[in-house]
């Protein structure tokens, strides 16, 4: 459409061009310096040809010049539409995200309230499994003292007892006769053989 007016138009200066030339040679008087009188004759071709002028430029652009309007008022509609639909969208991104935000924002501290009820509930749940298990340990500790202290014991006693009959022996080999210890051995020997 621009390359139809631009021929257009070149065709309209070309035009003016040749009137204002054949203007200039009416200008154009032999009367050097002298004053004359304008004669209606030329007024009326002056004004012919300005109307004329006027007339050729209203027939050859009024087409093109209509059509670069209409087409400039509907490039100017397009460019409004187009900018009032990346408005629209701009402004619907923008409430999106300032949703998202609000959401991310509410996710975090959720998130971090989680964490940090997750964390409270693992130091309990860990400081009750260490407490059972210090009990556990305090109770086998306990048990393994108590087995410990009664093989002491039994041991304390078996050499107590081991100590006693030594010292029983040698006191009854220091008190009682070569007879004595023969005659202790004939009525054991006696004993065993009436029982079996």
């Amino acid at each position: 459409m621009s390359q139809i007016f631009n021929y257009k138009f070149k065709q309209i200066i070309i035009a003016i061009g040749i009137l204002l030339y054949g203007a200039s040679l009416f200008a154009a008087g032999s009367n050097h310096g002298e004053v004359v009188e304008i004669p209606g004759r030329y007024i009326f071709q002056q004004i012919f040809n300005f109307a004329l002028a006027v007339f050729i430029l209203w027939y050859f652009l009024r087409k093109a010049i209509r059509a670069h309007f209409k087409n400039r008022h509907q490039q100017y509609h397009e460019i409004v539409n187009q900018v009032e639909s990346a408005k629209i969208k701009a402004e619907d991104m923008k409430k999106t995200l300032q949703e998202k935000m609000l959401r991310l924002s509410d996710e975090a501290e959720k998130n971090a309230h989680n964490a940090k009820a997750e964390a409270e509930e693992m130091h309990h749940k860990l400081m009750s499994e260490a407490s059972g298990l210090s009990e556990k340990l305090i109770k086998e500790a306990q048990a393994t003292i108590e087995i410990e202290l009664v093989k002491a014991k039994q041991h304390l006693k078996a050499d107590l007892l081991e100590a006693s009959i030594l010292k029983a022996q040698e006191e009854l080999k220091a008190t009682m006769s070569d007879e004595d210890q023969k005659r202790l051995k004939t009525e054991f020997v006696e004993k065993i053989q009436g029982v079996h």
